[in-house]
């Protein structure tokens, strides 16, 4: 459809391609490479307009870039509003940390599709997924301390990854040592 491509690795640089199709064919054209965090991609999720790049790491850093040249922005656009957030760190999920929890407790991150609330403020839901074997269900943006939320149960073990499908009425997650 046009957009670029964005592919993290575990030791290396995020790179970003631009994809044509030629009839049945995709090609992928290398469009840049973007340096900067210290340790494995978790995480990345593109603005709605395609204009910025935002890339989480296992330490927890949240950096972003623009979407065309791959050059490392030093701080988030204003207003800008996201099509997808799956980071466990940044201001619309400040509070999925309940009581207790430490910062590796929460595993995954997924929002819902929803209307914007106000301009850059994304509505609906936001999932977690947590090393207790639970999904952890919120409103969005999840701001406040101690954030009300509900708990959904079903691994034995912990949930590695959460998401939203189509239309944001369901998840679908997968255990980690439960194999689930």
């Amino acid at each position: 459809d046009g957009r670029p491509l964005a592919v993290g690795s575990r030791g290396g640089p995020i790179e970003l391609f631009t994809v044509l199709v030629d009839g049945v064919r995709h090609l992928l054209l290398p469009l840049a490479v973007c340096e900067g965090h210290s340790t494995t991609v978790r995480t990345l999720d593109w603005a709605a307009d395609g204009s910025v790049l935002q890339s989480s790491c296992q330490a927890r850093q949240l950096l972003y870039w623009d979407g065309a040249s791959g050059r490392r922005l030093s701080q988030e656009p204003r207003g800008c509003a996201w099509r997808t957030w799956s980071s466990m760190v940044g201001w619309p999920v400040l509070g999925i940390w309940p009581e207790g929890y430490d910062n590796s407790d929460i595993n995954a991150v997924d929002r819902s599709a929803a209307p914007a609330l106000a301009p850059g403020v994304q509505g609906g839901h936001v999932v977690a997924a947590d090393d207790f074997g639970s999904l952890l269900l919120f409103n969005h943006p999840c701001v406040l301390d101690g954030a009300a939320h509900l708990r959904y149960g079903g691994h034995s073990s912990h949930v590695t990854g959460v998401r939203f499908l189509r239309g944001s009425q369901r998840c679908v997650s997968i255990g980690g040592g439960g194999r689930a």
